[in-house]
C-alpha cells in the first residue's frame, strides 16, 4: 500500500517538474509560430497524450504520458491567456 501511494506522489511530481521546467520554452515556441496555433497544437496533443495515459498498462508508460500532457499544456497556457481577453 505505501508503494502505491509513492508512485501516486511521483506521478504528481514529474507533472509539476516537466511543466514548470518547458513553461518558457512554451511561451518562446509560442512567439514564434503564433499564440492561437500554439494553443491549438498543444490542446490536440494533450488529448492524444490523455488517451495513451488511459491506456498505459505499466507505471512507466503512464509516467511517460504524464510528461507529455505537461509538455503540452505548457504550450497550451501559454495561448489561453490572450485568448481569454478576445
Amino acid at each position: 500500500m505505501v508503494d502505491a501511494d509513492a508512485n501516486r506522489q511521483w506521478v504528481v511530481t514529474a507533472y509539476a517538474l516537466v511543466f514548470g521546467g518547458l513553461l518558457l520554452l512554451g511561451g518562446r515556441i509560442a512567439d514564434f509560430i503564433g499564440r492561437k496555433r500554439a494553443f491549438i497544437i498543444g490542446l490536440a496533443w494533450f488529448g492524444v497524450a490523455s488517451a495513451i495515459g488511459g491506456l498505459a498498462q505499466t507505471q512507466g508508460e503512464l509516467f511517460g504520458a504524464r510528461a507529455l500532457q505537461c509538455a503540452f499544456a505548457a504550450f497550451e497556457s501559454e495561448g489561453d491567456d490572450d485568448l481569454a481577453c478576445v
